[in-house]
């Protein structure tokens, strides 16, 4: 029976019902900043974002400027 829905799938639906439960353990209302979600909501990829590439871009030229400057 196992092998009649998927291996992958059923890898899959086990993960998603342990975030659940994490979720589920935690407090509903947030007031500080919660880093796993933020790194969660920063690393969602959005269909039709226009900047999303250009943020990229800029970050790692900026981050690159930053290094010589530190290194010279």
């Amino acid at each position: 029976m196992a092998w009649g829905k998927g291996l992958v799938q059923q890898k899959e639906q086990e993960d998603k019902l342990k975030n659940l439960k994490e979720l589920a353990a935690q407090p509903f209302a947030r007031y500080k900043a919660d880093l796993a979600q933020d790194f969660d909501i920063k690393n969602q990829s959005r269909w039709g974002d226009p900047m999303a590439g250009l943020v990229s871009v800029f970050f790692l030229s900026f981050k690159n400027s930053k290094q010589k400057k530190l290194n010279n």
